[in-house]
């Protein structure tokens, strides 16, 4: 059920950040420069994939909205983008910042090899396209 609210124990997140086209006008002999369109790169999540929580299963409900290995089409844009909200917290788990990212959706997945060896957590790797990000400050009280 990809369309309900999804949390995540994140270990890793990559802030939101973009950059700018540069736009050239010339004007007789003289060259100016303009901000031109930004472009947002992608970002990444890391995730704990715990066993009961099953991050890894819900990552992939939600890739498979964009593109079903089973039928190989590819879906709609209404039901893979979604809006996702990246909160930063502090050690008493008070909120410092947060992003509002808008036209998220899950570009790739990568996850560890299976080792029988190792006692670690396993984790994944989610890359996340999205089309803007906003930050925002908590509220003043």
């Amino acid at each position: 059920n990809a369309q309900e609210v999804l949390e995540f124990s994140v270990t890793k997140a990559a802030i939101p950040q973009f950059t700018q086209q540069e736009v050239v006008i010339r004007r007789g002999n003289s060259v100016m420069k303009a901000a031109g369109l930004p472009d947002f790169q992608d970002g990444s999540l890391v995730i704990n994939d715990f066993i009961g929580a099953d991050g890894k299963s819900v990552l992939m409900a939600w890739q498979n909205l964009s593109y079903n290995v089973d039928t190989q089409m590819i879906g709609y844009m209404s039901d893979y983008k979604k809006t996702c909200w990246l909160i930063e917290y502090d050690p008493q788990y008070k909120i410092v910042r947060q992003w509002v990212l808008y036209g998220c959706w899950v570009k790739g997945i990568q996850q560890p090899e299976f080792d029988m060896e190792g006692g670690d957590k396993r984790q994944i790797t989610a890359t996340i396209a999205y089309d803007y990000a906003k930050m925002q400050m908590p509220d003043e009280e």
